[in-house]
């Protein structure tokens, strides 16, 4: 989930090609699918500052019915710059930054069906963890996603090598949605952590992510689907 680049300057990666439209008239459903086009756009460690100095790995891909609908590289990554260059309230989440940039993205191009961007920041030394966020549109709806990496928690490090490798790290990621009609709220991943940490020591001998992840839910009610996953530590420079 995410970005894994390495460069250190800021990139810009368009792929997208169109299929041929079918002759034959009983397959004109598979005929729409295959005109879709889809495209992406990259950026690698974007700086901005935003709650202190951070460097963002950005990603975005996108559907439209056909490529002459697609919108111009150098268009999207403009967009983008201006709206985060342009971004005032210091005080706004990630998840929120992410969330209204979607939107700003889609009332720009309405021709987008389909949108997903991809937000990481990367490690700084006052917030030392990988972590970021996922917003996608489509079919009228947005949904919201937030992932982070965190150091295991005590445990018996041995066991836990034996099934990830050396430098084992959690990886947590969950989906935001508001319960019982409320709005979503957004809670401090450091609380999140907090949770895994709180839950860790009763589970973790059995690797009971399951119940580590029914515990976060229980005690943040905007946060469902919660995955938690044991992976090799990552380097700075790869990203998701």
């Amino acid at each position: 989930m995410g970005l894994r680049v390495a460069a250190l300057g800021c990139v810009l990666v368009l792929q997208g090609a169109t299929a041929p439209a079918l002759a034959n008239p009983s397959l004109e459903a598979a005929t729409v699918q295959q005109a879709l086009h889809h495209g992406s756009v990259q950026l690698s460690r974007f700086p901005i500052t935003h709650q202190g100095r951070h460097h963002l790995n950005i990603q975005v891909s996108y559907t439209v019915a056909q490529v002459a609908l697609a919108p111009s590289g150098a268009a999207l990554r403009q967009a983008i710059q201006t709206f985060l260059a342009g971004y005032l309230n210091e005080d706004d989440f990630w998840e929120i930054v992410n969330r209204n940039l979607v939107v700003t993205l889609l009332a720009q191009y309405p021709q987008l069906s389909r949108l997903t961007l991809d937000l990481g920041v990367v490690p700084s030394d006052r917030f030392p963890h990988w972590r970021g966020s996922i917003v996608t549109y489509e079919a009228g709806q947005l949904r919201e996603f937030w992932y982070f990496l965190m150091p295991l928690p005590e445990a018996d490090l041995a066991t836990v090598e034996a099934e990830a490798g050396p430098g084992p790290t959690l990886r947590i990621a969950y989906e935001y949605h508001a319960p019982d009609g409320t709005t979503v709220s957004y809670p401090d991943y450091y609380t999140v952590m907090d949770s895994v940490t709180n839950s860790w020591g009763r589970n973790a001998v059995m690797m009971d992510m399951a119940a580590i992840a029914a515990a976060i839910e229980r005690e943040h009610r905007s946060v469902t689907g919660v995955d938690l996953r044991v992976t090799e530590a990552i380097a700075v420079q790869d990203g998701f």
